[in-house]
């Protein structure tokens, strides 16, 4: 089946949502927002989850297209690294690494700051977000980046994607047990609180999630023909119900991850066959082109205001605009040099090498 090869919109639109998501379940660090609209702020923190169902259907659909594992792997360093290691040096000048934080009780050595840059801090509950605020989920992306070769030539079908789910959920939370375990009489009992949160934060943790955005992929690409039989005001109606459960299960107080993951598997595939604003939106789409710098510069703009007087609604005004501003900038100044640069290195040493 020929796919289509140009950037496919509404995949920025939720990365925009995605990353409006983080910023504002973030905001509560400013101000305290209304009571009533506590659990939908608080549920902005699924965004992330959002953000790793996307990245494993991109690193597919671009596997699809190009499946030259070092074309594959020189790309997608130059895309993460460059702001990462712009974000690292802010982020240690900024006092990140010193003792009292609370991801980092007892501070960062020069080693920690290494493994970091080696995106290794995600296998340490001691430093997995100690250094780079948010900057766990970048190491847990860059892992699983390692493993998408081998998964894109192992499920090579929707029913073997399916079948992956339940397995790599029992074998991440399998893992995930044996390395906490490993962990707790090296710490203390006052940071037992860094391996519980590592549990489901680390890269086992969140592997069946990864899984899932597979399945997507498949989803998409196998059932094309299939979903584009209903209209795309249909596929609205739907996303518009799929919205309306999320609500519900914010409100419901129920913080299992895998009715979210759930939901956000079949938002997707309506976002892709919808006609709705909510996805063809310049704007949220221009967001989500900008989210790698939001969701990392952000932090820094939440410092900058985090001491104000101001409602929690300009808060979050003020802290999403300026964010935009910063990001844009980021963006066009390191983000897409960055890129360009991998891409000249592919083209000029790596475009006979097809490995």
């Amino acid at each position: 089946m020929e796919l289509r090869t140009d950037r496919l919109d509404f995949i920025d639109a939720l990365r925009g949502w995605a990353a409006l998501g983080v910023i504002t379940v973030h905001s509560g660090l400013i101000c305290a927002p209304p009571q009533f609209l506590g659990p939908l702020v608080s549920a902005g923190a699924r965004g992330v989850q959002l953000f790793f169902i996307i990245s494993a259907f991109t690193m597919f659909y671009t596997l699809s297209n190009n499946n030259a594992i070092l074309h594959f792997f020189v790309r997608r360093f130059f895309r993460i690294a460059p702001l990462f290691y712009f974000v690292l040096i802010l982020s240690v000048i900024n006092g990140n690494n010193l003792p009292g934080r609370y991801w980092s009780p007892d501070g960062s050595s020069y080693l920690d700051i290494i493994l970091t840059a080696l995106f290794l801090n995600g296998w340490n509950p001691a430093m997995y977000n100690s250094l780079v605020d948010g900057g766990w989920t970048i190491a847990v992306e860059m892992n699983f980046y390692l493993l998408v070769p081998f998964l894109f030539f192992a499920i090579r079908t929707t029913k073997i994607a399916i079948l992956c789910i339940p397995t790599g959920y029992v074998l991440g939370k399998m893992l995930s047990s044996v390395i906490s375990q490993a962990y707790f009489p090296k710490f203390p009992e006052t940071q037992f609180y860094l391996i519980e949160s590592w549990k489901w934060m680390g890269l086992p943790g969140s592997l069946f999630i990864f899984l899932c955005g597979i399945l997507v992929y498949f989803v998409w690409r196998d059932w094309n023909k299939f979903l584009s039989a209903l209209q795309p005001q249909i596929y609205t109606k739907i996303l518009y119900i799929l919205l309306l459960l999320f609500l519900m299960l914010v409100y419901s107080n129920n913080n299992d991850m895998k009715y979210f993951v759930l939901l956000f598997m079949l938002i997707f595939i309506a976002s892709s066959q919808c006609d709705s604003r909510l996805m063809h939106n310049k704007y949220i789409i221009f967001i989500g082109k900008i989210s790698y710098s939001t969701y990392l510069l952000h932090f820094f703009v939440l410092n900058l205001i985090v001491k104000n007087s101001f409602p929690w609604v300009i808060s979050l005004c003020l802290l999403i605009s300026l964010t935009i501003l910063i990001s844009y900038l980021s963006y066009k100044f390191i983000e897409q040099p960055g890129q360009k640069l991998g891409k000249r290195l592919v083209n000029k040493y790596f475009a006979k090498v097809h490995v």
